[in-house]
């Protein structure tokens, strides 16, 4: 699935703020509930944009209206209570993406995507990004630069060329630029990964430049096609990554998942990115046992049927959804 990525709030949007703005301000009459009910019940669009803009301005009390008959009360309290707010992650997750318009500066997106879920954003300019698992990503374009920002997981940027405005992606303190060019991006708590598949991207710390490295950010390095990096504090030496191993890292963008020979260790902390399932190794001499396969990400089950039916592993599945693994007797 593709979104089409547009700056600007829709109609329907900004009938949502107003109606926010509207029980922000006063005490609503009778009269103002039974015209928001008839407006949200009008469209599921006007109800997913309601449960959209409630949750990030932290309203959601004005949905609660829809169940609550009017009566003489005091003006409701601004703030979102715990049960809310769990009811409003859960519709965001039920949404599968998070798109905010205006609310992080103008001309200034937001997208994300649930544990399991892959979506493939299309930029103005014409070029693409494909969010992996549990990824978010804030788009900001304007006259002199295309910046992005990575705030968690991992991401595949298919840049459109345009030499004018340089396409920046800002994460963990430092930038990758490239101006036409694919490559991919994977976030960790103190590091990142870059892997080029096509062109040339440059890596360097970041400030609040456009251009490298003129506007006088530190140049750390460049990444050519078929090159991989992890940048922690220092830059390591760029590793040559074969088409085989391209395919097999990137297999995700497909919704799989490709193995070939890895620790059952490293496999399992891999699965575990697009599943809520807790898997444990309990027996130790597992953990390095190599693991080859195709599956598809997400399909713990599947995984562990394999597991189960191909290697001398036990599966026991836990009545609380915990697996434990034990080498097989």
């Amino acid at each position: 699935m593709v979104d089409q990525h547009g700056f600007g709030q829709s109609d329907v949007d900004k009938e949502a703020c107003a109606w926010i703005a509207q029980f922000d301000g006063e005490e609503p009459t009778a009269a103002d509930l039974e015209a928001f009910r008839e407006w949200i019940n009008r469209s599921p669009r006007h109800r997913e944009a309601m449960e959209r803009l409630s949750l990030l301005w932290g309203e959601m009390n004005v949905l609660t209206e829809l169940a609550v008959p009017p009566r003489p009360r005091p003006r409701p309290r601004l703030f979102l209570p715990a049960m809310l707010a769990t009811v409003a992650m859960a519709l965001v997750v039920a949404i599968g993406v998070l798109w905010v318009s205006g609310g992080a500066g103008p001309g200034t997106d937001l997208y994300a995507t649930a544990v399991g879920e892959q979506r493939t954003v299309a930029l103005p300019d014409g070029s693409l990004v494909q969010l992996n698992t549990a990824s978010r990503v804030r788009v900001n374009y304007d006259d002199q630069a295309r910046a992005l920002h990575l705030l968690a997981g991992e991401a595949y940027f298919d840049v459109r060329h345009d030499a004018s405005r340089p396409f920046l992606v800002h994460v963990n303190g430092r930038t990758v630029r490239a101006v036409g060019t694919a490559f991919s991006v994977r976030k960790g708590p103190e590091s990142i990964e870059v892997l080029v598949t096509d062109g040339v991207v440059e890596l360097a710390e970041r400030n609040t430049g456009g251009m490298l490295p003129a506007s006088g950010r530190k140049l750390l390095g460049t990444v050519k096609r078929g090159q991989r990096v992890r940048l922690t504090q220092q830059l390591e030496p760029a590793e040559a990554v074969s088409d085989e191993e391209v395919a097999r890292e990137l297999a995700w963008r497909d919704g799989m998942l490709s193995f070939a020979g890895e620790p059952l260790a490293l496999v399992i902390e891999e699965v575990g990115r697009y599943s809520d399932v807790r898997i444990v190794i309990e027996d130790s001499a597992l953990s390095n046992m190599r693991i080859g396969g195709y599956f598809r990400a997400g399909d713990t089950a599947g995984l562990l049927d394999t597991l189960e039916s191909g290697f001398p592993i036990d599966v026991d599945r836990a009545d609380n959804g915990t697996v434990r693994l034990r080498s097989r007797k």
